[in-house]
């Protein structure tokens, strides 16, 4: 406002001083209404137009200002989720590494054997716990608290416990079905074509191969007729073997699944006895055999024992 009057009292007095007296009384009139009118209002218009850019440049400064605060303010919020993240990640990988599945067990039992097989199939890491059967850590309540039966195998796999081996191959099979061989059948029927014969392993194969087992290492005894009878058994089941493989590779069908896998450890302890020629008798059933002891999952197992 001072610089309008500044203005206006400039230019209406001018003339006094230059020329040092009045011009005339009209023309004092005209000048006065010309800058009082015209200039005057100008100025003030000129003043306002730069007092509003110089508010507006102001409040942008601090717009921006706060604009950059507030960019600044993200980034570094941004670094500390970040980082938060990374340092939990890490902690919860750590937690999953203590959580790790943990077979209980021992090298050499077939039911462990049963559960290695499927676990290194799978291409599950795990730690094997050694269950020391002669000092009787199997019957202590911390093992009978994993297994009521005093029992191995029985597996962890963080707040998971189970035991009973076949259990154990199918929750691996299912819980870790997206890593390694693919042990389970997905189509209903072929599901139920396994599930047949994984119930033929338990009822038909496992309780006279395991009884064979048994007198050839001479766990219990049993005279020739004894084994002899056994041997007609296990001769019936695998005849039934021998036309099943001449439809499909293996006895759930075209790949190989826990149907096959069951059948391992029983299978390898009994090429090491007399009974042996019962599976080489029948091309099929021995090209089976053959097969099944050597996978690379199966291999892992064996490397295990001390002989």
């Amino acid at each position: 406002m001072r610089g309008g009057y500044i203005i206006t009292a400039f230019v209406l007095f001018y003339p006094r001083f230059v020329y040092g007296g009045s011009l005339g009384l009209v023309e004092d009139y005209l000048r006065n209404f010309l800058y009082l009118y015209i200039i005057y209002p100008l100025s003030l218009f000129i003043q306002h137009k730069i007092v509003c850019f110089t508010i507006i440049l102001h409040f942008s400064s601090i717009f921006i200002a706060s604009v950059v605060q507030l960019i600044s303010l993200a980034f570094v919020l941004y670094l500390s989720i970040s980082i938060s993240l990374s340092i939990v990640s890490k902690e919860i990988s750590c937690c999953h590494h203590n959580m790790a599945v943990k077979l209980y067990g021992f090298v050499g039992s077939n039911a462990t054997f049963r559960a290695l097989a499927s676990l290194y199939e799978k291409e599950v890491e795990f730690e094997l716990v050694t269950v020391n059967m002669a000092a009787w850590e199997h019957r202590r309540p911390r093992f009978l608290a994993r297994n009521p039966f005093g029992q191995v195998p029985a597996l962890e796999d963080g707040d998971v416990t189970l035991f009973e081996s076949r259990a154990i191959t199918q929750y691996i099979a299912r819980k870790y079905a997206n890593k390694g061989t693919e042990l389970i059948m997905n189509d209903p029927l072929k599901m139920a074509i396994q599930t047949v014969w994984m119930e033929v392993e338990n009822q038909k194969f496992d309780p006279v191969s395991w009884k064979l087992m048994e007198i050839a290492m001479h766990r219990v005894r049993g005279g020739e007729e004894v084994v002899a009878e056994l041997e007609k058994k296990l001769s019936d089941v695998l005849d039934v073997y021998e036309t099943r493989l001449t439809e499909s590779k293996y006895l759930g069908g075209d790949s190989f699944t826990l149907a096959d896998l069951h059948h391992i450890p029983n299978l390898y302890y009994l090429m090491m006895t007399r009974s042996k020629r019962l599976f080489h008798a029948r091309p099929h059933v021995r090209a089976w055999a053959a097969d099944l002891l050597s996978r690379p999952a199966w291999l892992k197992v064996t490397s295990m024992l001390r002989w």
